[in-house]
């Protein structure tokens, strides 16, 4: 039986699906024309002429449908010059008719449990049951593979781009990456920092970061021995005990310009009068030695501070560093503590500048400045590591999404057990029902087919003619009647004179011929088997031209076929009567 039918797209019907559902075994359907009741009976009779209608059958079990409307009529009596021959079980034999019977009643029973077996799998709305089991815990987890997709869409869209269109095909690849992802798993910040480079829109190289190139140089610097040295004259001179004694050697040293300002008669200090050997005897103790002393801590207080200006400008030019790489936090830390000591060691070198006899030492800046060489070589092998990156990004995006796909699945991995789990059981109840309606087909299609032998034995066209000329004498159409073709396997038309009578049928004669010999057809077949078939009919406006005797006449052979539905007699499990005729409508339905 058809349980709903869903009509949409199709002649009066738009684009919203009008659905006549909870279907009986007898349907009753009134309305105007141009109301859709055609359609209806067209629909029924080949669902596939409308694409976006939908039969629901009872059981997911389709049957046999004859439908008696216009095309009904177009193609038997406008479209061939002959009926084909209506087969119906005669009564000669009445052991083949009981076999019949007893073979379609267990073909019924086969029917029953298919619908069961159908019901299991499908549900009896088509939705529910075992596959609507798995379409729910196959949408669970495509759910929670499409929340990982919206959790790193922003980040990872790259990876994504060919497969989220939707969750199911998202889903898809996560069940495939599963099986086949070898790639090395790599935590999310490595994969957030590189998807950065390698997925940009236009990704460009950078230079490295030149090194700071006066380390060295620096290093010697501060371990200087003449920092330490303390420079004084000689000391084999008659002043030279006298200076060191009183340890005044740079005051000396310093007092020099301004005595000989004096013409080197008068000493700066105490205005005294000096001897004249006094000169000579600074000269000596203040000797080339002494000089060249003085002129190293001069060059190395200078190297310095150029050494110093160098660091300064370096670091400047690291703020300016274009690759994202650099730590420019550790950095400006690392300045204000060099800024410091700098400042400090050059107040140290300008005091040994002045008071050379003193000992000095440089607060070190080699080990902050070899930190920062540290972090320029770290960040420079990351440049390198883009740059490659840049050179070769066709490959390096396939490598970073397949390990993105990798991190993915990772995450979904206890989703991933729990779907194949359910997944698992359900098929595997799948597997036994498909098996058991496969089975249970087969075993319906074996018990049709001795039905079909038996029918042959006892099927004839005969009995059609006979109840069909007797249907016409009997309400008065005595003008023509149907006769065997010579073939013995098609009916033709003919007057009493013998003349065929197809051609000059009236509207209601053809209407009510045509209307029996459906009749017929629905209580038989055109081939020798078929007979007791399982099948529905559909009677869609059959009064059309027929005057109100002959439509008291139709309704009451059509209430036949009713009685025979609620008693289980004969073939036909299913019926609609589709009309625009209010008074047929009452009397059939009455």
């Amino acid at each position: 039986m058809i349980e709903q039918i869903s009509l949409s797209e199709a002649a009066t019907f738009g684009a919203s699906p009008v659905v006549l559902s909870d279907l009986k075994a007898i349907n009753f359907m009134y309305g105007a024309n141009g109301a859709g009741k055609t359609t209806i009976s067209r629909a029924i009779a080949d669902d596939s002429r409308f694409p976006r209608c939908e039969i629901r059958w009872q059981g997911n079990t389709r049957l046999e449908s004859l439908v008696y409307n216009r095309d009904f009529i177009a193609k038997n009596f406008e479209q061939s010059s002959s009926l084909p021959g209506v087969f119906t079980l005669g009564e000669s034999n009445i052991d083949i008719a009981k076999q019949i019977e007893g073979k379609s009643k267990g073909l019924d029973k086969l029917t029953a449990r298919l619908k069961k077996l159908n019901d299991s799998l499908n549900g009896e709305d088509g939705k529910s049951g075992y596959l609507g089991k798995r379409q729910e815990c196959v949408q669970r987890f495509e759910k929670a593979c499409w929340a990982q997709k919206q959790k790193y869409n922003e980040v990872f869209a790259e990876a994504f781009h060919k497969h989220r269109k939707s969750m199911k095909i998202f889903a898809e690849k996560v069940l495939a990456e599963n099986v086949t992802n070898t790639a090395v798993t790599r935590s999310l910040e490595e994969l957030r920092a590189e998807a950065a480079t390698v997925f940009a829109n236009k990704p460009e190289a950078y230079p490295e970061i030149a090194r700071f190139a006066s380390v060295e140089e620096l290093k010697e610097l501060e371990s200087h021995p003449i920092l330490t040295k303390l420079v004084v004259g000689r000391g084999n001179i008659d002043i030279a005990r006298l200076i060191q004694e009183l340890g005044s050697s740079d005051w000396v040293r310093q007092g020099r310009p301004f005595h000989a300002e004096t013409g080197h008669a008068t000493c700066p200090f105490c205005q005294q009068p000096t001897p004249a050997s006094l000169e000579a005897q600074l000269g000596e103790y203040f000797d080339e030695r002494f000089e060249r002393d003085i002129d190293a801590i001069q060059l190395v207080t200078s190297r310095y501070e150029r050494v110093a200006r160098d660091i300064g400008q370096y670091l400047q030019s690291l703020q300016f560093d274009k690759s994202g790489f650099l730590d420019l936090d550790a950095i400006q830390l690392h300045v204000s503590v060099i800024q410091e000591i700098v400042s400090g060691n050059l107040a140290r070198l300008a005091s040994k500048v002045l008071q050379p006899s003193q000992s000095v030492e440089l607060k070190p800046l080699v080990p902050i400045v070899s930190d920062i060489a540290t972090l320029v070589e770290k960040t420079n092998a990351r440049i390198k590591l883009h740059n490659v990156t840049v050179q070769n990004l066709d490959k390096a995006r396939q490598l970073l999404t397949s390990q993105v796909w990798k991190y993915i699945v990772g995450e979904l991995t206890p989703a991933l057990n729990q779907h194949k789990s359910e997944l698992s059981g359900i098929d595997a109840a799948i597997k036994g029902i498909s098996k058991s309606i496969v089975d249970t087909e087969g075993v319906m299609q074996a018990s049709k087919q001795e039905i079909a032998q038996l029918e042959r034995q006892i099927t004839s066209v005969q009995p059609t003619i006979a109840a069909i000329n007797g249907h016409l004498r009997e309400f008065g159409f005595t003008g023509f009647s149907l006769e065997l073709t010579e073939d013995g396997k098609s009916y033709r038309l003919k007057r009493e004179n013998g003349a065929d009578a197809k051609e000059t049928l009236s509207e209601g004669e053809r209407t009510f011929v045509t209307f029996l010999y459906f009749y017929c057809l629905i209580k038989g077949s055109t081939s020798q088997s078929g007979a007791a078939t399982a099948r529905i009919v559909v009677f869609d406006d059959p009064v059309s031209s027929l005057d109100s005797d002959v439509l008291f006449v139709v309704g009451s052979l059509i209430r036949g076929v009713f009685a025979d539905i609620q008693s289980g007699m004969g073939s036909i499990r299913q019926a609609f009567v589709l009309t625009h005729n209010v008074y047929f409508h009452k009397e059939v339905s009455y």
